[in-house]
């Protein structure tokens, strides 16, 4: 059965709808499925009524995508975001707060109107407001903000919070774990505390001023009056969502597509029920993973021919051994996946699906000069890994040593090799989305030690990308590291006698002039062949740049006159060297 992923009621309080692998709304007769678009998982919705409803499918690119269906007709709506919309909420006719990772935005009289991102650097799960002068916020770490007049203020910061519930701004309660809190005009104060509350997963309060809680393994539970009840219930599936609808109706939802209903309607159930709850259950649907992120081309196996490892953010990496062998005939199937039999996938699952591991990114290099190739792998979620080559295209997972550089990196997206010490071996730099960039000295033989603080490199988080060049001719590779915000930089390198050191000279180039533009891609080429390496930036949500480089590393935006106006969402670029040069750029048009 399906899992019911969200439940809302409509603008007016009334119509309850929800959403599993379609979107549905409960009627007296049961759940009536919505048709009103099929080509892609819907990812959230909001409805204001029947006919008017607001939605954020998945796409193949995980880009986010809005539609306003009103009327019989469907309107795609032009957005701010880059990554895929996760919560659409109203909080008045035609206002709308919408949240995606590291964005959140309103829309009031058909414009978006950003917000500054939040101090934790994630997306949000919750939102509750009546204008957007102060709105309280839940992140996906579980941390507890409100915004008030453009800043955002941190309430209970040792815990972690479950949820909340608002009867208006200064009216509310809390859950943290086994504890509840109550919002006031004078601030946060704890209100209630039971071990029981640690298996509540969603809280709402009651115009009645009883505060219903469900959870794990079938959890109801009941606060009033100072007293928290349990609630007798045979169904043990988890419950996730939990709403209101008027005058007098509770819908519970959760695993497995269960719905449990309290109030005056009549349902027929398709279980015997014991408590004043009916039930009823939808088909279960499957959602196809096949995404293909990082590449990396290189000999593996030593046998002259060019192998190809990708890697699949859900689903296990590939490692495509290359036996083309006779040059005069094509043959095919010259490509096979072996990333299993060489044990190459840098995970113990080797069942195809990886999806709690959210991988991204890959860069290959010879870092124990044994003269073969290895393997560094970034990971979103958990650690990165380092595989090595035993010398004939076969791996050992090495993650688990110590100083082999793979930590949890905080959302790692890609990862580059340069001899920053010009020592004769592959040192590696490791970008974080929100946490600091590393850079790992390696001492010859495929170990590293941490030294980003002391060469100058630390930041506070937002870093995608990076590339080194030597931009200044002084045979010392510079970095270019892509951020999505703040906004991106340029590094030189001004190592001596041994001591890695690199210095921030943005503020001296055009790159400087641009304001944050959620850059994905760096890379170097001399584009116009006059000796100095130039710098592509490829950007998501606004215009790709090009910065020719004046001779001396200092970087002139030149974008205009080597490139039309252009609208598409670009996630990465590669400067390659022919017999004339070309640009490599993978969009998704808009």
């Amino acid at each position: 059965m399906a899992d019911i992923k969200q439940m809302e009621t409509d603008a007016e309080g009334r119509e309850v709808y929800f959403l599993a692998n379609k979107l549905y709304r409960l009627t007296d007769s049961g759940a009536v499925k919505i048709d009103i678009l099929d080509e892609n998982a819907f990812k959230c919705f909001y409805p204001v009524s029947k006919s008017n409803f607001w939605l954020s499918p998945v796409l193949p690119s995980y880009s986010s995508v809005l539609y306003h269906y009103v009327g019989g007709l469907m309107f795609h709506i032009p957005n701010p975001f880059s990554n895929t919309i996760n919560l659409i909420h109203s909080y008045g006719p035609d206002k709308f707060i919408m949240s995606a990772l590291l964005e959140t935005a309103v829309y009031e009289k058909g414009r978006f109107y950003p917000l500054m991102p939040a101090p934790s650097r994630n997306s949000f799960s919750k939102f509750f407001l009546t204008d957007i002068s102060v709105i309280w916020l839940i992140d996906h770490y579980r941390k507890l903000f409100q915004y008030r007049h453009g800043r955002y203020h941190e309430y209970l910061p040792d815990k972690a919070i479950t949820d909340f519930s608002f009867h208006n701004i200064n009216s509310g309660i809390i859950l943290a774990k086994d504890e509840l809190y109550s919002v006031t005009g004078q601030g946060v104060k704890l209100l209630y505390k039971n071990s029981l509350l640690s298996d509540a997963q969603k809280i709402l309060w009651l115009p009645d001023k009883q505060l219903i809680l469900v959870g794990k393994n079938g959890l109801i539970l009941v606060f009033a009056n100072s007293v928290l009840t349990h609630i007798s219930n045979r169904h043990k599936e988890s419950l996730n969502q939990i709403v209101f609808s008027a005058p007098d109706n509770i819908w519970i939802s959760g695993e497995k597509g269960i719905i449990l209903y309290s109030g005056s309607k009549k349902y027929k159930s398709d279980r015997k029920v014991k408590t004043s709850f009916t039930i009823s259950n939808l088909v279960s649907f499957a959602v196809p993973l096949n995404n293909e992120y990082g590449v990396a081309l290189a000999d593996f196996d030593g046998d002259g021919n060019t192998d190809i490892y990708t890697v699949r953010i859900y689903e296990q990496n590939r490692l495509f051994i290359n036996n083309y062998k006779n040059k005069n005939e094509l043959p095919e199937n010259f490509l096979n996946d072996e990333i299993v039999k060489r044990n190459a996938a840098g995970t113990k699952n080797t069942s195809g699906e990886t999806a709690k591991e959210l991988k991204l990114g890959v860069a290959v290099a010879d870092i124990d000069n044994d003269n073969d190739q290895d393997i560094y792998l970034c990971y979103l979620v958990g650690t990165n890994r380092l595989l090595i080559n035993n010398g004939n295209g076969f791996f050992r997972n090495v993650s688990e040593k110590k100083k082999r550089a793979c930590v949890d990196m905080n959302r790692s997206n890609a990862a580059v090799f340069a001899d920053v010490d010009n020592d004769g071996d592959l040192d590696l730099f490791v970008t974080s989305e929100e946490g600091s960039n590393r850079l790992f000295l390696n001492d010859g033989t495929g170990h590293f030690a941490d030294i980003t603080h002391t060469s100058g490199l630390a930041t506070t988080g937002g870093g995608m990308c990076a590339s080194f060049a030597d931009v200044n001719n002084d045979s010392l590779p510079d970095l270019a590291v892509s951020f999505w915000h703040p906004q991106n930089k340029l590094y030189i390198n001004e190592s001596k006698n041994g001591k890695v050191r690199f210095r921030d000279i943005t503020s001296e180039t055009d790159i400087a002039k641009a304001p944050p533009a959620k850059s994905n891609a760096v890379t170097f080429a001399d584009v116009n062949n006059d000796g100095f390496i130039d710098l592509f930036i490829a950007n998501r949500k606004s215009p790709n740049r090009l910065y020719i480089n004046n001779g001396k590393g200092i970087f002139i935006d030149k974008t205009d006159t080597y490139f039309k106006p252009e609208n598409y969402l670009t996630n990465g670029a590669v400067l390659q060297i022919l017999t004339w040069m070309a640009i490599w750029i993978c969009i998704f048009p808009m």
